[in-house]
């Protein structure tokens, strides 16, 4: 019998990746995705415009053509992704429509065996992967310039907001 004793092993601790290697690995990941909105709809990456609005969110690239911008973000510390759509031009006046309320107003429009929604799950970067999947054939019109369901967006979100200040702040009788 061995009288040695083995020597323990130290822990082998992962190391988290730091802040900035999460926000690169975010954006190599979604431009790899979204890569179909340069070769098919004409888009080109736009820097985020920080400079003009320091609460916009880093974790995000923004795609934009002639017509459309495409936000896709991180969000919930790497638990979520988000894509907005909205109008080309002054990010002050991006209109910032979740492509979830388009999905959810399309499947208004059918049957939902009909249009095929699925909505997103998984890691962050599955739902970008996802998000990439659904966002030609459900948006193929607002990604060609299209903005006519703008106005049922906008009127999704002032409900959403209607209902937030009578859950929230309505006086409630005692």
């Amino acid at each position: 019998m061995d009288s040695r004793k083995k020597p323990k092993k130290k822990s082998q601790k992962t190391r988290r990746p730091t802040t900035e290697e999460s926000m690169e690995e975010f954006r190599v990941q979604t431009r790899n995705a979204f890569d179909f909105l340069v070769r098919e709809f004409g888009f080109q990456e736009e820097p985020i415009p920080l400079h003009e609005n320091k609460n916009l969110n880093p974790f995000a690239v923004w795609f934009v053509s002639p017509t459309t911008r495409v936000v896709i973000e991180g969000t919930n510390w790497g638990m979520n992704a988000r894509v907005a759509l909205g109008r080309a031009g002054p990010s002050r006046e991006f209109e910032n429509y979740d492509f979830l309320d388009l999905l959810a107003t399309r499947s208004a429009e059918t049957s939902e065996t009909e249009s095929g929604i699925q909505f997103v799950t998984g890691a962050q970067l599955d739902q970008v992967r996802q998000y990439a999947a659904l966002l030609p054939d459900a948006a193929a019109d607002v990604l060609r310039g299209d903005h006519s369901i703008f106005a049922e967006l906008a009127a999704c979100v002032e409900r959403r907001r209607a209902e937030y200040r009578r859950r929230y702040f309505e006086d409630t009788e005692v």
